[in-house]
């Protein structure tokens, strides 16, 4: 008899949307495939920015100002072409990268989906997901879901895979260390105010 604190998949066929639809923390969903979720301080690393990074953030925000008293940036695609797309298309102009956007990505019946982008490198990947109805709380048991499918068909050695909620205006990072089977949720939000912390955060993982 399975306990309060897994779901009862038996029989089941889910994709990582299902997850999101679920009435489930993102521990419970985590045990339920035998990991360990926490919330807790991460120390992410911190790379210098090259000037066209420092420049394309003070663009941004001189940009965004305008954009606010023009555009509705309320809908997901207008979040996603405004605020996120140029964020990540950036990115791949400064450092050595590679981007899958919607990533068809398949592990089992109960592990399966779409993964929004897929960014990565020689040595880390890190993948980004956009809540829906700017819901974070349910899209970080989606992107766990995510994270850990990842983990099981992942032949790489790398100790660590990287993700990220975001609607736009709001980012909140988790890591998976393999190693451990624990996803760590980073303690603090991050508002589209704090770019620069953001993009330090994306290069300290992909720009090695």
């Amino acid at each position: 008899m399975l306990g309060k604190n897994v779901i009862d998949l038996e029989n089941g066929n889910y994709t990582f949307s299902d997850y999101f639809k679920m009435d489930i923390s993102p521990k419970k969903l985590s045990k339920t495939f035998g990991y360990k979720f926490q919330v807790k301080r991460i120390n992410f690393k911190s790379n210098p920015l090259n000037d066209n990074l420092t420049d394309f953030i003070q663009n941004f925000h001189r940009k965004l100002f305008k954009l606010r008293d023009k555009v509705n940036l309320n809908s997901e695609m207008a979040k996603r072409e405004f605020l996120i797309a140029p964020i990540i298309s950036e990115l791949v102009e400064n450092i050595d990268i590679e981007v899958n956007i919607e990533a068809n990505t398949y592990f089992d019946k109960t592990l399966k989906g779409t993964i929004d982008y897929v960014l990565n490198n020689e040595n880390n990947i890190f993948i980004a997901i956009e809540a829906k109805n700017s819901e974070i709380e349910k899209a970080i048991v989606q992107l766990s879901s995510e994270l850990i499918t990842l983990d099981k068909i992942i032949e790489e050695k790398s100790d660590f895979i990287y993700g990220a909620v975001t609607i736009g205006f709001i980012w909140c990072f988790l890591v998976m260390d393999r190693n451990q089977k624990l996803i760590t949720q980073h303690i603090d939000y991050y508002s589209i105010k704090e770019l620069e912390d953001i993009i330090k955060i994306l290069v300290g993982i992909l720009g090695d």
